[in-house]
């Protein structure tokens, strides 16, 4: 009996020992999971110097791959070409020199230019490492004078910078440039000079002679003179594109001209014809102490008399008045110094003194006779309006002009 509750016992105690002995293998091998996971490992090995035999070389770890291990792009004087100054319409090339640096073939391919003006041509579509291929630029000066800018977009293969982009800058110019275009005088006193100016200058020739010159309408060229001198380093220079060469110009208008309007015009032509001939247009009003108003077919700006219908039999103006300052009765002698066509007369009526405005008035009346020749004077198309042109006979007063537009049947 004691014998059997010995063996009992005994048993008992072994069974809690195994009982224990198990949970304390469960915690340790659950503390060693836990230890696996901060270190970053699916497992810790139970034996270390085991398990590494049992891999092999896979202990070791992968050499990385060397940097630079792809196609790699330069350009050798670097993106952007600046060409200075063009003229308009010009054409321009350049060549850009492009290197592989990188450690495998390059491969280059066109994207697109960002104007048809610009065209790409590349020498090579791949480069081998270490060499060099041009890709040459070509493009046409289109556009108005200022800067000028245009780009090409290639492809290539190189993982970093897979889009090289070339450019090329400068600005454009005529190839001559004259400034302003027109002189313009918006009022001369009668009996004092006036002047303008304006320059000429060259973007291509380093060296232009004095232009030759000449008036277009002969009948006024007496009232105009020009001047020329070389435009100063400083005058090539305005406005940020700077000339090789140039003239500045100045124009004086004399006295004498008839009040109201008048047009002029400056041809300008150079020995061997390395430019083109060119015309500046010269006008302005003269304003004075004689003055000319009139009814409702007069137009004072222009110095115009309409005749409002077509001219059958003898014709004459209506409402036409000469003003001249001052009481100029005793002195005043109108008188027709010249009329085209040479068939129109003037009358003039006796002068009247207004205290009010201290003005002499005096009439004046353009006649188109009966047996005048048919003909269209209206100044449209090739014809001509007529013109008279009176002389007051009082010394520093201007001649005055008339022009009369009328159809003669």
């Amino acid at each position: 009996m004691v014998i059997i509750r010995s063996a009992i016992f005994l048993a008992v105690i072994y069974a809690c020992g195994a009982v224990i002995g198990w949970q304390l293998a469960r915690q340790d091998s659950s503390q060693q999971g836990n230890f696996a996971q901060q270190l970053g490992v699916a497992e810790l090995p139970s034996d270390p110097v085991a398990s590494t035999e049992a891999r092999g070389d896979q202990a070791t770890p992968p050499s990385p791959a060397p940097e630079n291990d792809f196609p790699r792009w330069e350009v050798t004087e670097g993106v952007e070409h600046h060409f200075g100054t063009m003229t308009i319409s010009g054409e321009g090339a350049h060549q850009f020199k492009i290197r592989n640096v990188g450690q495998r073939p390059l491969t280059l391919k066109l994207l697109n230019t960002s104007c048809k003006c610009t065209l790409a041509q590349i020498s090579n579509a791949e480069i081998p490492v270490g060499e060099s291929t041009p890709v040459e630029l070509k493009w046409t000066a289109e556009g108005r004078p200022g800067p000028f800018t245009q780009t090409a977009v290639i492809e290539t293969n190189d993982p970093v910078r897979p889009l090289l982009r070339l450019t090329i800058k400068g600005r454009l110019a005529p190839s001559s440039l004259i400034d302003p275009t027109e002189l313009l005088f918006t009022e001369i006193s009668s009996g004092t000079p006036a002047t303008a100016e304006f320059s000429l200058r060259h973007f291509i020739l380093r060296e232009l002679p004095q232009p030759n010159w000449k008036w277009q309408d002969a009948s006024t060229a007496e009232y105009f003179q020009v001047e020329f001198r070389p435009l100063t380093p400083e005058e090539l220079a305005e406005n940020g594109v700077a000339a090789l060469t140039g003239w500045r110009g100045i124009v004086t208008v004399r006295p004498g001209l008839p009040l109201g309007n008048f047009r002029q015009a400056l041809l300008l032509n150079w020995p061997g014809g390395e430019i083109a001939e060119t015309l500046i247009p010269v006008q302005g009003t003269i304003t004075g102490a004689v003055s000319l108003v009139g009814g409702p077919n007069w137009n004072s700006d222009l110095q115009i008399y309409e005749f409002p219908e077509i001219v059958t039999r003898e014709a004459r103006s209506q409402g036409l008045y000469l003003l001249l300052k001052g009481d100029q009765r005793q002195v005043l002698q109108p008188r027709l110094i010249k009329a085209q066509p040479s068939f129109l007369r003037v009358e003039f009526g006796d002068p009247e003194f207004l205290t009010a405005t201290e003005q002499t008035k005096v009439p004046v009346t353009v006649v188109v006779p009966a047996d005048s020749p048919a003909g269209s004077h209206t100044g449209e198309g090739k014809s001509r309006a007529g013109r008279v042109m009176i002389e007051t006979g009082i010394p520093n007063y201007p001649q005055v002009r008339i022009f009369a537009k009328f159809v003669k049947e």
